[in-house]
């Protein structure tokens, strides 16, 4: 069985990025927590639509959207990340 992880996806907004990355999500077959929140909702320079699409073509995995935040929340929100890498990894 594999162990519990997480997936912090991070790529530039380039359209061909994208297209080879979205060719390759659905074969992600661990557990995987896509946390928004690494980038934040208020993220100007990756949209949250970003994470909701990984999501979405992830197989079985989990979305935490870290509200009140931008690019950086694990600075700016340290302790809500915090606590949505714990839930996931307990869980």
């Amino acid at each position: 069985m594999p162990s519990r992880c997480s997936a912090c996806l991070a790529f530039t907004s380039s359209g061909n990025r994208w297209a080879r990355l979205e060719r390759w999500l659905h074969r992600v077959n661990v557990p995987t927590h896509v946390i928004w929140g690494i980038w934040g909702d208020g993220d100007r320079i990756i949209p949250p639509a970003y994470a909701e699409a990984f999501h979405r073509l992830i197989p079985g995995s989990t979305l935490t959207m870290i509200p009140n935040a931008g690019h950086l929340p694990h600075v700016e929100r340290a302790a809500a990340v915090a606590q949505a890498m714990h839930t996931f990894l307990r869980n």
